[in-house]
């Protein structure tokens, strides 16, 4: 039989520290939503970033969580596990902080905070090799941190540039809307030029 079924339901139960909290402002127990959710290399853990900030890890053959990761102040919109190794994965945050996690452990690696930055971290991925780790921010940078010297990275240009952004001033248009066109053709727009 190849149809889906249910096979497994996670579920959220409050940690002791949330239960503390809550004894203190004597309220009801909260069931935190989840804002995303995926599987680690080996299918044994899934993972996920949480709206009280935390990462929570799930055994799947037992349906336990087995960890809640305490790092960020704010939301986590980056989630990753390594591609090669199932141990680990990355969480980046609205606050600028990116922590590497061991994720069997259940302990940071490695912890880099940004928040001294002001600028949120919007996506994130690994290189397929997993020796880096690139996260965009809301300021349109893109920030790399990975091991050995780098070397390969020596090579980019400190800024790079779009070919569109050297044509010459008489070339460029807007169109009906005030996007940026070819002034030869404003139906052609200013990026797709090249």
């Amino acid at each position: 039989d190849k149809s889906w079924k249910l096979q497994q339901v996670l579920t959220t139960p409050a940690d002791a520290e949330a239960l503390r909290q809550l004894a203190r402002m004597r309220r009801g127990a909260i069931v935190y939503a989840v804002h995303q959710a995926l599987w680690t290399l080996d299918d044994k853990m899934v993972v996920a970033s949480m709206s009280d900030f935390t990462l929570r890890v799930w055994n799947v053959a037992s349906g336990v969580l087995v960890h809640t990761l305490r790092l960020h102040t704010s939301r986590v919109p980056v989630i990753q596990c390594h591609p090669l190794d199932p141990r680990l994965a990355v969480s980046a945050g609205h606050d600028g902080r990116v922590g590497v996690w061991d994720l069997q452990a259940g302990i940071a690696v490695k912890i880099v905070d940004g928040s001294g930055y002001d600028t949120q971290i919007l996506d994130g991925a690994w290189s397929p090799d997993g020796m880096r780790i690139m996260f965009a921010d809301e300021k349109g940078q893109f920030c790399i941190f990975g091991t050995g010297t780098g070397e390969t990275m020596q090579r980019a240009k400190h800024e790079q540039f779009f070919a569109v952004e050297f044509r010459p001033e008489e070339e460029i248009a807007r169109d009906d809307i005030g996007r940026l066109a070819l002034a030869a053709d404003p139906t052609v727009a200013l990026h797709v030029a090249c």
